[in-house]
C-alpha cells in the first residue's frame, strides 16, 4: 500500500502547462509539488496525488520580487521588477517591508499566487454541480459526507462492486479481492456489501466504504423491486461505513415498500450521523428519461437522502436542477471505454458531482488505466478526447 508523500502518478492528469505569455508559473497562480515535481493550477494547499504541501512562491529573490509586483496590481512595477538593474541597490539600513495586515475587506483580493482568482474560477465551475451542503450538518455527518464528495472540488469518484447482491458472481467480479486491490487507491469511495467488505477489502485501507444495506431478491426472482433493509445500523457502525446505500423503485409493484424503507433508514442513520445514498433503480418496464428520473430523485431527496444515485439521460440538467441534494451518476452496463468517458464528462457538465462506476471499470481490459482516465475527468480538467488518449497510453504494455 502506497504511503502519503509518495507520487502515485495521478499528478499527470492535472499538471499545469507553462504560461505562454512569458510570465512565471507562480505569477499566474500555479503551485508546485516538490514530491511529484510538477506544477498545478489549483487553489488547494496540498497535492491531490501525494499529499505534500504545495509550494506557493519561488525561492529566488528576483522571482519573489516579480511575484510581489504582480500582487501589488501594478503592471509597471512588475515590468521593472522583471528587468535586472545592476544600478538599483537596496540601502543596507532599509528595513524589510512589512506584510500588510489581514483585514476582512482585503481577504478576497489577497490570495497568494493568485489563489483568490483560482478559487473564483473553481467556484464558478462547481456552481454547475450541486455539492454537499455541509454547513448545516452535525460534525460527524459532515465529516462522512466530505470523505465521499471531496470538498476541495465538490466531486466524487465512487467504485461500485456491490453487483453480487442480486447478480451473484458477475463476470470479471468473480474474485472481488483481486478486482478491488489495484483500483482501491484511485477511487474516492467504494460501494459494496458487508460480505465483500469483510472478506475482500484490507482493513488498513483509508478509502471510505459506502455500504449496500438493501436486498432480498435475485436476478432470477419474480421481481427485483421487492427489497428490504437487510443490514442493521449496528453492523454498519461495526464496519465503519461512511454512508449507507439503498435502492428505491419508483413506479414498480413494490414502490411503497422501498420508499418507506428509505424513510426509515434515513431516520435511523441520522441518529448516528451516517449519510444515506438512495439508488433510483430502474427496472425493465421503467424508462430512463428526464421526467421519470426527476420524479425518482426528488422523491428520494424529499425522504431525506443525502446523496442520490441515478442514470444519465437526455436533458439531464432538468434532473439535477430539481434535486436539492448531490447526484452521482451510475455507470450502468459495460459500454466501450470512450463512451464511458463521454458519459462521465456529460454527467459532470450536466450538474452531477461525480460517477459511481463499476462494470465500465473492472470489466475493461485495462481497469487501472480506465479508472485513472475517469478520474482525470472527475477531479481533473481532461475532456473526453484527452481522457481517452490517456487511457490508451496507460493501457500500452510495459
Amino acid at each position: 500500500m502506497r504511503s502519503v508523500l509518495e507520487c502515485k502518478q495521478m499528478c499527470a492528469d492535472s499538471k499545469a502547462s507553462k504560461p505562454a505569455d512569458g510570465r512565471g508559473r507562480y505569477e499566474v497562480g500555479q503551485r508546485r509539488c516538490n514530491t511529484c515535481g510538477v506544477f498545478f493550477d489549483t487553489a488547494n494547499m496540498h497535492c491531490q496525488c501525494c499529499g505534500t504541501k504545495l509550494r506557493t512562491k519561488p525561492r529566488s529573490k528576483a522571482g519573489k520580487e516579480r511575484l510581489a509586483a504582480v500582487h501589488s496590481g501594478s503592471a509597471a512595477t512588475a515590468a521593472e521588477a522583471a528587468a535586472p538593474n545592476p544600478a538599483k541597490t537596496k540601502p543596507a539600513s532599509a528595513p524589510e517591508p512589512k506584510r500588510a495586515a489581514k483585514t476582512s475587506d482585503s481577504k478576497p483580493q489577497k490570495g497568494r499566487n493568485g489563489a483568490a482568482t483560482t478559487t473564483a474560477k473553481s467556484a464558478a465551475a462547481v456552481a454547475t454541480a450541486r455539492g454537499p451542503n455541509l454547513g448545516g450538518m452535525d460534525w460527524g455527518l459532515a465529516n462522512r459526507m466530505a470523505s465521499i464528495i471531496r470538498p476541495e472540488d465538490s466531486r466524487a469518484l465512487m467504485l461500485a462492486v456491490d453487483h453480487g447482491y442480486f447478480l451473484g458472481p458477475t463476470e470479471r467480479l468473480e474474485e472481488p479481492d483481486r478486482v478491488i486491490a489495484p483500483l482501491l487507491e484511485y477511487c474516492d469511495s467504494l460501494m459494496l456489501t458487508r460480505g465483500v467488505q469483510r472478506t475482500s477489502v484490507p482493513p488498513t485501507t483509508r478509502t471510505p466504504m459506502v455500504l449496500r444495506v438493501s436486498g432480498g431478491s435475485s436476478i432470477i426472482g419474480e421481481d427485483l423491486s421487492q427489497e428490504d433493509v437487510t443490514v442493521s445500523i449496528q453492523d454498519a457502525i461495526r464496519l465503519n461505513a461512511s454512508a449507507l446505500a439503498l435502492s428505491i423503485f419508483v413506479g414498480s409493484k413494490y414502490e411503497y415498500q422501498t420508499i418507506a424503507n428509505l424513510g426509515r433508514l434515513v431516520g435511523r442513520a441520522q441518529e448516528y450521523g451516517i449519510p444515506v445514498l438512495a439508488v433510483t433503480a430502474v427496472g425493465k418496464e421503467l424508462g430512463k428519461d428526464a421526467r421519470y428520473l426527476s420524479l425518482a430523485c426528488r422523491i428520494a431527496a424529499e425522504q431525506g437522502a443525502h446523496i442520490v444515485k441515478t442514470y444519465y439521460c437526455e436533458d439531464f440538467e432538468k434532473v439535477t436542477r430539481s434535486c436539492p441534494v448531490p447526484i452521482i451518476v451510475a455507470g450502468g452496463k459495460k459500454i466501450p471505454e470512450r463512451d464511458a468517458l463521454e458519459l462521465t464528462y456529460n454527467s459532470i457538465r450536466g450538474g452531477a458531482v461525480g460517477v459511481d462506476m463499476g462494470r465500465n471499470i473492472w470489466q475493461s481490459d485495462h481497469p487501472v488505466a480506465m479508472i485513472r482516465a475517469v478520474r482525470s475527468i472527475v477531479h481533473g480538467t481532461n475532456d473526453v478526447d484527452r481522457a481517452y488518449r490517456m487511457y490508451l497510453d496507460l493501457a500500452k504494455p510495459g
